[in-house]
């Protein structure tokens, strides 16, 4: 939280996190000051987008397996704004 607010102080506010208690105390706090991003690190899976509450994050970046099941996406709740790593790394 410390380096959040830090980094907040010298104008910077947004985010990639993986951590979704941390994103939602966050929000919490600062509200639409801040943006926030669900690392592809998470390797969210599409059961998990359509159960749990991820309204804290402003994106959601889907990693590499999306790629090659891209009609999974078309099924992917509306709810939330996606980008997605075009690499199998993130690099």
């Amino acid at each position: 939280m410390e380096i959040i607010e830090k980094h907040m102080s010298i104008g910077i506010n947004m985010f990639t996190l993986n951590d979704d208690e941390l994103a939602k105390h966050l929000k919490d706090k600062f509200g639409d000051k801040i943006k926030l991003t669900l690392s592809c690190t998470r390797k969210i899976t599409p059961e998990e987008l359509n159960t749990l509450d991820l309204s804290m994050y402003d994106v959601i970046c889907l990693p590499f397996w999306y790629n090659r099941h891209l009609s999974v996406v078309n099924n992917l709740p509306n709810k939330y704004k996606y980008s997605i790593i075009v690499n199998t790394t993130c690099l």
